[in-house]
C-alpha cells in the first residue's frame, strides 16, 4: 500500500525512499501580469491533476508595480530583491 502524503513527504525529507516526489504546484493568478482567461483555466486544471502534500500559507507579493527595461519585464518582490 502506498504511504499518505505526510509519510511520503517525511521519507522525502528523510531520504527515505519515499513513493513519490511530493510536489507543490501553485500560482497566484492575480499575480500573473497576463490576464488571458483561458490560459488561467489551463492552469487551474493542471494544478488540479497534481494532488499536493504540502501547504504555503503566504506567497510573495511585488512591493511595486514590474518595470520594462530594454524589452525585458522586472519585478522587485516584496524583500526588495530584483
Amino acid at each position: 500500500m502506498p504511504d499518505n502524503g505526510r509519510e511520503n513527504l517525511w521519507k522525502a525529507i528523510c531520504f527515505a525512499s519515499p513513493s513519490y516526489l511530493p510536489v507543490l504546484l501553485g500560482v497566484d493568478l492575480d499575480w500573473l501580469a497576463e490576464k488571458d482567461e483561458r490560459k488561467r483555466a489551463r492552469i487551474r486544471d493542471l494544478i488540479a491533476r497534481f494532488p499536493s502534500d504540502l501547504m504555503i500559507i503566504d506567497a510573495i507579493k511585488d512591493r511595486e508595480p514590474p518595470t520594462v527595461i530594454a524589452g525585458i519585464r522586472r519585478w522587485v518582490d516584496e524583500w526588495g530583491v530584483p
